[in-house]
């Protein structure tokens, strides 16, 4: 029962967004630096993309702030996540026990977050491609 009622609870804060965007004044969007098209995809979007992009963020190392600390970017992100395919690959790596950034590759935002956090990325993409080596030859001796 709480499943629902969490469920329930992240539907009704996702159309009070939707609403209060709707009826933000020319103003209002100059403010966010963003247009009403961007932002109401983003709203209209998955009601996890914001836990998800946290959850991410922290794998890296970041403090969820580091997200907004620049607005075009956190835009942009949130417009990845929203319409992102894997977020089923998400979901489970990021419940899973080692939070292997060389594994999140499947994530539109890696090199959002790997600039955010200092990562270098062509480091993780050579772990990555080891790490699918070693996957791949486990499979060849099953």
């Amino acid at each position: 029962m709480s499943g629902l009622v969490k469920s329930v609870k992240r539907w009704l804060k996702q159309q009070q967004d939707a609403d209060f965007l709707r009826t933000l004044p020319a103003c209002g969007w100059a403010d966010l630096g963003a247009d009403k098209g961007d932002m109401m995809q983003i709203t209209s979007g998955p009601s996890c993309v914001r836990e998800r992009m946290r959850a991410m963020a922290a794998a890296y190392g970041l403090e969820p702030s580091a997200l907004s600390s620049e607005h075009w970017r956190e835009v942009d992100m949130a417009r990845a996540c929203a319409t992102c395919r894997s977020t089923r690959a998400c979901k489970r790596w990021l419940k899973g026990p080692n939070l292997d950034i060389a594994e999140a590759g499947f994530c539109p935002n890696k090199a959002h977050f790997s600039e955010l956090s200092g990562t270098d990325l062509a480091a993780l993409q050579a772990e990555q491609n080891t790490a699918a080596a070693k996957r791949e030859e486990r499979l060849h001796y099953v």
